[in-house]
């Protein structure tokens, strides 16, 4: 009985972390209640295990479920004192569940420890600001910047505060710091545009509010191709290819720089036997985002099609983006068989 229970206490470690290291790859794709199933199975057989709490806690604050997700970073700081960004988050996360008095209190006791963390002096600017303490956010957001100048959320806060508070110049010079952080924040522009406008500097609100106008358009766009792109997918997973192209080949109009589209089409178009309009689509993928099994892919269908130099040289680049990729190793070495006994 007692080698069965230390073997059980030593695997028990083990068994934490193959469920935290599955959660951490449903995370990573995106399968986020899966990840959390996984990462509180981590917690239950390791509950010292402070980075499954951590990642609980940042899923649940992604749910908005901020007194949740409270007392898991709370667990992950017993785990490990020193953990900051959970001391962080906590202290957030609280701010959000209405505990200001609270968070502004945990900030304070954080930033003693680390008074030189910009992140921090803009989560306690943020709490005041939220809590109608505008002067001490002032104060908060202006250490931030000058902490770490390139936070964006620090300039566009304090232009926030700045004009509610009447100083629209000071507001107008943290919405164009902000704007030069982001270029695509329309809210950071639109702001900085409509300051601009009032102020009299119609020329400049103007440039402004046009390209609030063409960001607007481009989320449009890749909200829409989105949606086509998941439609093509029900349609291949189906078989259907001919609707599957239709889709795939829209979200690739409304959003050409997207690899995945063009994937996913010339998938479509190598089911329904076009290997040559599969081939170029691999072939534009591969000008977007390299990728090795994506080179490897092309070279298989341009051998299939006769066209054996083309293959040698897709497998080549294969092999370039990885060179241990041995099936395309492999492959380039049956097309120069192929080539030799022209």
């Amino acid at each position: 009985m007692l080698l069965e229970a230390v073997i059980a206490v030593l695997l028990a470690p083990a068994t934490a972390q193959s469920h935290f290291a599955r959660g951490v790859e449903l995370r990573n794709a995106g399968r986020k209640i899966e990840s959390l199933r996984e990462f509180r199975r981590a917690a239950e057989l390791d509950a010292a295990m402070a980075a499954a709490h951590r990642e609980i806690g940042m899923l649940l604050l992604d749910r908005r479920d901020f007194a949740g997700a409270a007392a898991a970073f709370e667990r992950a700081i017993a785990s490990n004192p020193g953990d900051m960004d959970s001391r962080y988050n906590r202290a957030m996360s609280l701010a959000n569940a209405g505990r200001r008095t609270t968070a502004i209190r945990e900030l304070k006791a954080l930033l003693k420890d680390k008074d030189d963390w910009g992140q921090a002096w803009f989560g306690l600017g943020h709490v005041y600001a939220r809590a109608g303490r505008t002067n001490e956010a002032e104060r908060a957001f202006r250490k931030s910047i000058m902490l770490d100048p390139g936070l964006f959320r620090a300039h566009f806060e304090l232009g926030r505060l700045l004009d509610g508070k009447g100083d629209r110049e000071g507001a107008m010079e943290a919405f164009a710091a902000g704007v030069k952080l982001a270029p695509d924040s329309m809210p950071a522009r639109f702001r900085l545009a409509t300051l601009l406008q009032r102020a009299g500097r119609r020329e400049e609100a103007a440039h402004h509010f046009a390209v609030v106008r063409e960001l607007r358009d481009r989320r449009q766009r890749g909200e829409q191709a989105a949606l086509a792109y998941q439609q093509g997918l029900k349609y291949l997973e189906a078989g259907d290819n001919v609707p599957a192209i239709r889709e795939l080949k829209r979200a690739v109009k409304l959003r050409p720089d997207f690899p995945e589209s063009r994937i996913a089409l010339g998938e479509a178009y190598e089911h329904s036997g076009d290997l040559a309009a599969a081939i170029a689509e691999f072939q534009r993928v591969l000008e977007l985002a390299p990728s090795a099994e994506i080179a490897n892919h092309a070279g298989v269908l341009l051998a299939k099609s006769g066209r054996i130099d083309e293959s040698i040289q897709a497998f080549r680049r294969a092999l370039e983006i990885d060179p241990n990729f041995a099936n395309a190793d492999k492959n380039l070495k049956q097309a120069l068989q192929i080539q030799k006994r022209r």
